[in-house]
């Protein structure tokens, strides 16, 4: 059997939906909380500050690369965001880590500068744009961190042994 027309769950009208009062108070359903106990972001961070001071001068990675080097793939933002936060006369050489595209990271305050003259003073040539030439002054491999050696395990080619046929095939 149908609904007759103009009923609403067998209300003759349909209710008047009308929003909370401004003094009613909203329940909102909040989410588990995403940040990491202090213990795991000490541990992180001391991880991507261990590997930009292994950087040597006259030389430069990306903060992907940095983020790799720790074990935390794909967190480029937090190498930049830790970065960001060292306290001015820090000793890690954070001018040392430059963005994807070879530049200097564009960000309020003196930092900027700051970071075209100490590279300028390592010999590494920044240009007008604040632009340095990944190919040259980056990192051999962005994949291995620097104290690691570069070695290739080679292993001869020996030719595959033959499987016996059996009579059936």
């Amino acid at each position: 059997m149908l609904p007759e027309v103009g009923r609403f769950r067998g209300i003759s009208q349909p209710p008047i939906l009308r929003p909370p009062a401004p003094s009613a108070p909203v329940v909102t359903r909040s989410k588990p909380s995403s940040k990491k106990p202090h213990g795991e972001r000490d541990e992180r961070r001391q991880r991507i500050l261990a590997c930009v001071d292994t950087i040597p001068a006259g030389r430069i990675a990306t903060y992907g690369a940095v983020a790799r080097w720790a074990g935390l793939p794909r967190h480029a933002r937090l190498v930049g965001r830790i970065l960001g936060s060292l306290p001015p006369g820090t000793a890690v050489p954070w001018h040392r880590v430059v963005n994807a595209s070879g530049a200097i990271s564009a960000r309020p305050g003196p930092s900027p500068a700051r970071q075209r003259r100490r590279l300028l003073a390592e010999g590494v040539p920044v240009s007008p744009r604040g632009r340095v030439d990944l190919e040259r002054f980056g990192l051999d491999d962005p994949d291995r961190p620097p104290e690691l050696p570069r070695t290739r395990i080679r292993f001869p080619l020996a030719p595959l042994p033959l499987l016996p046929q059996t009579a059936g095939t």
